[in-house]
């Protein structure tokens, strides 16, 4: 078969085209989808850089818990209805947790403040009207990150590096004694860390974005996700029980990126969804944030599923408070009930029962 000119040219311009042909551009990273919710108070002086967040729960009137919120020179708890200072201690704190050691409604909260390579640990009064120092044995300061979990032994999780230790606390006179760390589980760039009461399990998420459950009793890890596109600067924990009785638990991840908050089911790490806190007629949007925390208890009004709180940057209230119904609502999934941190099995029989004397006439 004899080709004419025109023919060539036309196969020799289309070979040209090939070999020009410009590579597809990389995907772009893609931004979720994220619902908004809205901020039902806030905490603190404006313009005041927060370094960290707590709650502690009132053991009998929901409504009388408490904010805790440290800063490089003080640590500060306001009444959760009302938004009052309650009261103030002098000298900061670069991480604070609140934990219980008991059982039932009896158990004493702790608040654990750690900053500058030292721990501080604090007796909370059972009606939440001030702190009490106490003594420390053997106590650590030098973990990047820590939690601690409730109980008559409660324990004390440490991020150092690439490892994830644990402490044994044991609360004696005046003060407590901290055992010497036990490395549990290796996790590579570990940056925060969340206990589970009701599962016996320790949330931990790296600088990766990466999510893993370890079981601190055998140090197995269990990978959850590795979700794309995300830089996580901390992280936080919601638990409660449906109405089945099972655990539910979500994740929350703070993107570096900015405010957003991404969710992840802790049983097996699928996405749930995104949220950013909006602007309401008295409160700003949120645009930056640093910190979070998610208080999984009974705190009364708005708050009777739980709160969010996200610590934030600029000249407004450091801190921002959001029910946490509101995101659950956002996000059209259904609100775990919660349960008193101090009785995370549930409450016996001797005090779910009222006894009543009966006298005859």
């Amino acid at each position: 078969m004899r080709l004419n000119a025109a023919m060539i040219a036309a196969f020799a311009l289309a070979a040209c085209g090939r070999n020009a042909e410009t590579p597809a551009p990389a995907p772009e990273p893609s931004t979720p989808e994220f619902q908004e919710v809205a901020a039902a108070d806030s905490f603190g002086a404006p313009g005041e850089r927060v370094m960290d967040v707590a709650f502690w729960s009132h053991p009998a009137v929901a409504f009388e818990s408490l904010l805790i919120a440290a800063t490089r020179d003080k640590v500060s708890a306001y009444r959760l209805e009302t938004g009052e200072a309650r009261f103030e201690i002098s000298g900061g704190a670069e991480r604070i947790d609140v934990f219980y050691a008991g059982e039932g409604q009896k158990a004493v909260g702790y608040l654990l403040a750690s900053g500058d390579g030292a721990d501080r640990l604090y007796a909370i009064d059972q009606d939440g009207s001030g702190f009490k120092q106490l003594s420390i044995a053997t106590s650590g300061g030098l973990a990047r990150e820590h939690c601690l979990g409730n109980g008559a032994s409660p324990e004390l999780y440490e991020l150092t590096a690439d490892l994830v230790s644990m402490r044994s606390v044991r609360i004696v006179a005046n003060g407590a004694e901290f055992s010497s760390p036990s490395s549990i589980a290796d996790v590579s760039g570990a940056i925060a860390c969340s206990v589970n009461p009701l599962a016996n399990e320790v949330i931990v998420t790296s600088e990766d974005g990466s999510i893993r459950r370890v079981d601190p009793s055998s140090g197995a890890i269990f990978s959850l996700a590795l979700p794309q596109d995300l830089k996580p600067i901390a992280a936080a924990l919601a638990t409660g029980r449906n109405e089945t009785d099972e655990t539910v638990a979500q994740i929350v991840l703070l993107d570096a990126g900015g405010a957003m908050l991404r969710l992840f089911d802790s049983k097996d790490g699928h996405a749930i969804g995104a949220v950013r806190v909006k602007a309401t007629f008295d409160l700003e949007a949120v645009e930056t944030a640093t910190r979070i925390k998610i208080g999984s208890a009974n705190y009364g009004g708005v708050y009777r599923d739980g709160a969010l709180a996200i610590v934030t940057e600029g000249d407004g209230a450091p801190v921002r408070l959001v029910p946490w119904n509101g995101v659950m609502g956002a996000l059209s999934i259904p609100v775990a009930a919660v349960v008193d941190p101090r009785i995370p099995g549930g409450e016996s029989a001797e005090d779910s029962v009222i006894s009543i004397e009966v006298i005859e006439p």
